[in-house]
This record gives C-alpha cells, structure tokens and sequence, in this order.
C-alpha cells in the first residue's frame, strides 16, 4: 500500500528588483519592480516589505510585485524586501533624496 506524502514546498531562493540606487526629489514618488523570481515555479512569491527609515521616504506594495516609494525629505535610508516563505531570498536598495531644485526664474 502507498502512503501519500507531501511534497516539500518549492522556496523562493532569489529575486531581484529593478532599482537597487533609488534617488529623487522630496515630492517624487518612484516605482520599483521585483522580478527574476528563481525558481520560476516556487510556491509562493510573496515578499515583505521594509524602510528604515519612513521619515525619508514611505512605501507601498502595489501588489502586483511593484512598489511605489514616495519620498519626503532629504536624506538616506534602505528599503528591505525578503520572501515570505522563509526561503532566504532577500534584495536591499538604497534611497538618496534631495531636495528639489528652485524653480528658474
């Protein structure tokens, strides 16, 4: 007699997002894409989202594997995805905001 048995689970075992330098404007908001999901056909794709600092700029997760940073004042800080499914996949980038240029006359 066979016993079924589950499969392990396939683990996220890299991404990458399409911006890992971010810099811009206060005002500005910035869009970021993770891709490049190894292997293509892991369980579960899903990544958390973190920013060091949210006084510097705060993100959103679009959750269409997008990301919208709007940046608030200058400074710099570090935004941290990791795979949800403990898998150790993981990207950093890091923000660089400047104030906006005066207006020419």
């Amino acid at each position: 007699m066979r016993v079924a048995t589950n499969p392990e689970p396939r683990l996220l075992s890299s991404f990458r997002v399409d911006n890992t330098d971010i810099s811009g404007n206060v005002g500005d908001a910035v869009t970021v894409k993770a891709s490049y999901f190894t292997p293509a056909d892991a369980d579960d794709k899903s990544l958390a989202v973190g920013i060091e600092d949210d006084t510097v700029a705060t993100i959103t997760d679009n959750k269409d594997n997008t990301y919208t940073l709007n940046l608030l004042k200058p400074a710099t800080t570090k935004v941290h995805w990791v795979a949800k499914d403990g898998g150790g996949a993981k990207a950093d980038a890091t923000v660089t905001v400047t104030e906006a240029p005066a207006p020419a006359e």
